[in-house]
């Protein structure tokens, strides 16, 4: 099998090493492992480093690619995406954010911010796109039951509660 040239691998063991406690996803630590194998291991060849690290053989070439053309950071840093939404639009978010933080007018449920987006901004918006944009940018979680009721009068439950 092909031996990789690993002298361009600039940290030390121990330089990479230190890097342990600063990753923080799975794919980092593999990432972390294999720089530390090769490091340790200059001769080892791309079958015995992909069977050891546990990941297929074009991965192990393409992560020292990479490594080569990012350095350390750059290579162990997870992409986040850059996309924005298809279907929701600035305008929507924020009618959204308006709409989730009135208490008396709230959504009861995903189903109901659908068919309100439906009739106020004539845009069909997948349950499942609505309710996971809800939760992840609005901080929305609707199916909670409500602690207490917007229009509960505050004597009467006093009263009821009142011990004799």
């Amino acid at each position: 099998m092909a031996r990789l040239k690993v002298t361009l691998i600039k940290e030390s063991v121990e330089e990479l090493r230190s890097y342990r406690s600063s990753v923080d996803s799975y794919q980092g630590s593999k990432k972390l492992n294999f720089l530390l194998l090769f490091s340790e291991f200059p001769n080892i060849s791309v079958a015995e480093a992909s069977v050891q690290i546990g990941i297929g053989t074009s991965t192990v070439t393409r992560w020292f690619h990479a490594y080569k053309d990012l350095g350390i950071l750059g290579f162990l840093a997870i992409p986040k995406r850059k996309r924005t939404s298809k279907f929701i639009t600035p305008q929507i978010h924020t009618a959204l954010e308006k709409r989730l933080q009135a208490s008396k007018v709230s959504f009861s449920g995903y189903k109901d911010a659908q068919q309100w987006l439906e009739q106020e901004f004539q845009v069909a918006i997948p349950y499942h796109i609505l309710r996971r944009y809800m939760i992840d940018k609005l901080d929305a979680r609707l199916k909670v039951p409500r602690k207490s009721n917007v229009k509960k009068d505050l004597e009467a439950s006093a009263e009821f509660f009142k011990t004799t």
